[in-house]
């Protein structure tokens, strides 16, 4: 078909295929009557073979007559075959795509004679292309090309996909195809109606509401693939949800702006020279030159209600401008409930009464449908929960829909509650069981006494997850929480079986503990007194995981799985609050492996029965996930009945597999049941080194550190010795390697003090410069055990290069604070006050070490003679921390008392020296050994158990009351003391010389003024 045309305004005459424009591609005049019959008659249909030299087109693009009008030979170069379909805003061929040698969907505008109409809806049809080549998802047709044909107009080429829409599926189920029935069972369906929720979900995440979802906007091709299709409708929202600018508008901006700025391939299109033979000038000055808000102004008013009644949410039936997700969540439950019902949930004669009994959530029941009857409930609620009235009480968005409905596929129950506490009554819930010790109710939370527990009574089954929130006072120093899981035995026996403890010790921590072995355990956390954590425990199937404000600390896979048990809540050695508890639960499993059978035999002890059982599940499936655990078991049966030749048969039968590590454990196992713990030690070595880059190789490491816990306090030499075989030889992970490094200087700290743990430290910092959280474990170790003069010169470049990287996790405050205390030790006060304001910021003037660098920055006003200053600050600190009898607000009074003595004022000195010693504690023992004027040794006699680190402070504090006192020979006792006792603290040595050489200048100017 060929046709040729003149423009009657412009001269205009076009050579190309296809049915003649509605108006003059170069000047957009209308075509007058003359030219539309001149081109009508000049239409030549082309049968029978080409002539020669014509290329070759498809097989199929002959060209055909369709109702209402020819079939188009060709469009911008696409070959056409067919008619596929048509509406209101144009129509949709099978092309031929020469170039790439295959066939596409091309959709193309309608012909629209109203300017207004028709810039609304190109606006609309370049809308929908656009929207749809950004969603690149399984589930959304993507779309090739976007162009524009000088006679047919706009159009774009997307995936052709051969196959039916899921209404006709619903249709043909409705008249009992025997066929389809067979095909379309009810797991079938399910699983593609979640494929178009994930789909629709991908979209909601790329905030855009689709607006227009049912069963005949779901396509399902021959080999299965399912896709939302029809995106016309479609609207971009904020991220929030929130309704935002209409994509028409959008698409409307983008034309007006083509000419000032590059974009996308539409704009690219959009902006070709207008003066090109095919271009439709005044068309596109007429869209670049319409107002955003004009566009918007016709889109809305064209269509007040957007969607297809019976299917839109009641929003959308009440004209509402902002169409959120829940919009579509709505339009997918009503889907859903045609696909099991067969029918739709609203009934009405005409499109007024379907749209007004959706607006008023007039919907029936799906439960009351015939078809529906046997529907599980799990899938009844959500449907429920999708048609409901409030958008607010759908699922936020189709993802979440998505999910629920995927757990319902995999057998799995929804969560539902079981228990929840925000302890606004005056007394304890009748929902918990004080285990012992007490816990009293106080303004919305509750106060666990130091080593109390208490026990929830409502028992969750199978999968739970369990939030709360806990603190500890501002006064405590050492603190747990502690949260614990007991199984549930036959005749109501409560068995522990695991115990989570977070809280501070000598640093924050948090450890999980099963059958009374530590099985993990973390410092890369911040944790401080009087501020509130947010706690999340989720055990599902073998995992139990651990979230702390948000962030997962902990997961755990467990061989042996619990399902459900008792919670426990608990304090350690502080007082803790709790609040706002809430526990769900998916209830008993439907669904049950084998394993649970020879799992309870084995926690029965009737191991060659589990053995039994687990063998022939391992013979059944050896090459399965299942089967490797279940031989992995049978070992274990094989151990506990000492037939060590079988367990070693089993156990090597998993080198090399997805369970290669638990050939490790089970060969350890070997070895510790016949008291070879060499045997054990180089098994788990070697299970770590060949799975260290897996996550079960943090299981092997665990597994290294609690053979290394077996040994008792007699072999303390040999544990260290194999502490610091496994940091020298394993290389471990960062946070194995932190977790190694404070075990090693514990363990010296207990058995060897302080001096072997400042030796071990600089070993650390010189041996592992390149493993920063090897160094942060030994610098805080000297923060601990005080640092010497010989730790001077490597913990300063190692503090500064810790402080420049700011790690993570990294406690930079104490950081801050450990390199103001080697300031002071070489008497660089100016440099000590400023990393002291540092850590003060990093920490908070709240916290445990924000408190300590306050107190040394009062103290270093003390030593430079800023009496005043010192009091002030210290007045205004005591203002701030009325509520707290923390050891740092003891320490402020003996700062108080001193700087007292130091402007003279003795009365108010004595006073403030009485205040602090009526406190006790550390500082309260120095303060009363100041105002008794007692020997030094009198002091430390005192102090059993203080670290040397300390002991030095307190004597060099004590030294100067007395010597402010007066007291001077009893003054150069102590400081003596100080001096030649093994308290080598830079610091306070330092500080000590510093004040001998004063008190020796002052000495020798007393004696030349009696000269």
């Amino acid at each position: 078909m060929i046709v040729t045309s003149k423009c009657a305004a412009c001269g205009y005459e076009p050579l190309s295929t296809g049915t003649p424009p509605a108006d003059c591609p170069n000047c957009g005049a209308k075509c007058t009557p003359a030219l539309a019959s001149i081109a009508t008659a000049q239409v030549t249909l082309v049968e029978g073979p080409l002539a020669p030299g014509t290329p070759e087109r498809h097989p199929s693009s002959s060209a055909r007559l369709r109702a209402g009008g020819p079939l188009p030979n060709a469009i911008d170069g696409f070959e056409i075959i067919s008619l596929l379909g048509y509406g209101g805003m144009g129509s949709v061929y099978l092309a031929y795509e020469p170039l790439l040698d295959r066939e596409v969907a091309l959709k193309v505008l309608a012909r629209i004679d109203d300017d207004t109409v028709r810039a609304r809806s190109t606006a609309r049809f370049l809308s929908e292309a656009v929207l749809t080549g950004k969603l690149g998802h399984a589930g959304i047709i993507p779309i090739f090309r976007v162009g524009f044909d000088p006679f047919q107009g706009y159009y774009y080429t997307m995936r052709y996909v051969k196959g039916r829409t899921l209404f006709e599926i619903v249709q043909l189920l409705a008249t009992k195809d025997p066929a389809v029935c067979e095909t379309f069972s009810l797991n079938r369906l399910l699983t593609i109606f979640l494929r178009v929720c994930e789909a629709i979900g991908f979209a909601h995440r790329h905030g855009i509401v689709h607006r227009d979802i049912k069963p005949s906007n779901i396509m399902i091709a021959d080999f299965g693939e399912v896709f939302v299709v029809d995106w016309g409708l479609a609207k971009a929202t904020t991220s929030a949800g929130m309704p935002a600018t209409q994509l028409e508008t959008a698409a409307a901006e983008k034309l007006a702006e083509c000419r000032r700025k590059r974009g996308t391939a539409t704009q690219m299109f959009l902006r070709r020279d207008e003066r090109a033979p095919g271009r439709p000038t005044s068309y596109l000055k007429q869209l670049q030159n319409a107002r955003p808000e004009t566009l918007q102004r016709h889109v809305t008013q064209h269509d007040q209600i957007l969607g297809t009644p019976g299917y839109l949410s009641p929003e959308q039936g009440a004209g509402k401008s902002e169409i959120t997700f829940a919009s579509d969540v709505y339009s997918l439950g009503v889907s859903l409930y045609e696909i099991l019902s067969l029918t739709l949930p609203v009934e009405g004669k005409t499109t007024e009464e379907l749209v007004a009994r959706t607006i008023v959530g007039q919907l029936i029941p799906i439960k009351q449908r015939p078809e529906a009857l046997r529907l599980p409930d799990a899938l009844c609620e959500i449907i429920n929960r999708a048609l409901a009235l409030k958008p607010e009480d759908r699922y936020p968005s189709a993802k979440e829909m998505a999910e629920e409905l995927s757990v319902y596929l995999e057998g799995k129950a929804t969560w539902k509650p079981v228990a929840s506490d925000t302890f606004s009554a005056e007394k304890l819930s009748a929902i918990w069981q004080v285990v012992n010790g007490s816990a009293i109710p106080a303004a919305n939370s509750l106060a666990i006494e130091p080593e109390s527990k208490m026990r929830c009574i409502q028992f969750p089954m199978g999968d739970f997850r369990c939030e709360c929130e806990f603190w500890a006072g501002a006064a405590a120093a050492r603190w747990a929480f502690v949260f614990g899981i007991s199984e549930i035995l036959p005749n109501a026996v409560i068995e522990p079986r695991y115990e989570l403890r977070i809280g501070v010790e000598e640093r924050p921590f948090i450890e999980l503990i099963r059958n009374g072995a530590r099985v993990q355990r973390r410092f890369d956390l911040r944790l401080q007194a009087d501020q509130v954590y947010r706690l999340k425990v989720e055990m599902e199937a073998s995992h139990l995981r651990v979230w702390i404000e948000g962030r997962e600390y902990l997961d755990y896979n467990d061989v042996f799985p619990q399902t459900g048990g008792a919670i426990e809540l608990g304090a350690g050695p502080a007082r803790l609050s709790v609040a706002s508890f809430s526990l769900v639960s998916r209830g008993a499993p439907l669904h049950l492996s084998f394993m649970v059978l020879p799992d309870g035999l084995y926690r029965t002890g009737r191991f060659a029965e589990a053995r039994h059982l687990y063998r022939h599940l391992a013979s059944s499936h050896p090459d399965r996930e299942e089967g490797l655990i279940a031989l992995y078991k049978a070992g274990l049966c094989s151990t506990a009945i000492q037939d060590m030749q079988s367990a070693f048969t089993e156990f090597t039968r998993l080198e090399g597999t997805m369970y290669d590590h638990c050939c490790a454990l089970g060969l350890a196992q070997i070895g510790l049941q016949d008291g070879n713990i060499d045997w054990a030690w180089e098994a788990l070595k070697n299970g770590y080194r060949r799975n260290r880059e897996q996550e079960i190789g943090h299981e092997m490491w665990f597994a290294l550190l609690s053979l290394v816990e077996r040994l008792d306090q007699s072999h303390a030499e040999e544990k260290i010795r194999r502490f610091r075989e496994l940091l020298a030889d394993l290389d471990p992970a960062p946070h194995e390697a932190a977790q190694l490094t404070f075990e090693l200087l514990d363990l010296l700290q207990q058995t060897l003090g302080d001096p072997a743990v400042r030796a071990e430290a600089i070993k650390l910092l010189q041996q592992f410069d390149k493993k920063p959280q090897v160094i942060s474990e030994a610098l805080l170790a000297l923060a601990r055990a005080g640092i010497d003069r010989a730790a001077l010169p490597v913990a300063a470049p190692a503090l500064d290069a810790m402080i420049k990287r700011r790690m993570r996790d990294c406690d930079t405050a104490r950081f801050y604070l450990l390199r103001a205390e080697i300031s002071i030790a070489s008497r660089d006060f100016d440099a000590a006050a400023g990393q002291l304001r540092d850590a003060m910021l990093d920490a908070g003037p709240g916290s445990s070490i924000g408190r300590w660098a306050k107190g040394w920055q009062i103290l270093l006003h003390y030593l430079r003679g800023n009496y005043q200053q010192a009091l002030t600050e210290i007045h205004e600190f005591q203002v701030r921390q009325r509520r707290s009898l923390a050891s740092q607000t003891v320490y402020f009074r003996l700062l108080e008392a001193l700087a007292y003595l130091g402007k003279g004022q003795q009365a108010s000195a004595s006073a403030a020296f009485r205040g602090c010693a009526e406190l006790g504690g550390l500082w309260g023992q120095t303060a009363h050994h100041a105002l008794s004027g007692q020997p030094p040794a009198m002091l430390v006699n005192a102090l059993p158990g203080v670290r040397s680190s300390q002991l030095a402070e307190a004597l060099f504090l004590a030294a100067e009351a007395i010597f402010r006192s007066g007291n001077s020979e009893l003054a150069m006792k102590h400081y003596q003391f100080a001096q030649d006792a093994p308290y080598d603290r830079a610091m306070t040595q330092s500080l000590i010389e510093m004040r001998l050489a004063e008190i020796s200048r002052g000495g020798r100017a007393a004696k030349d003024r009696q000269c």
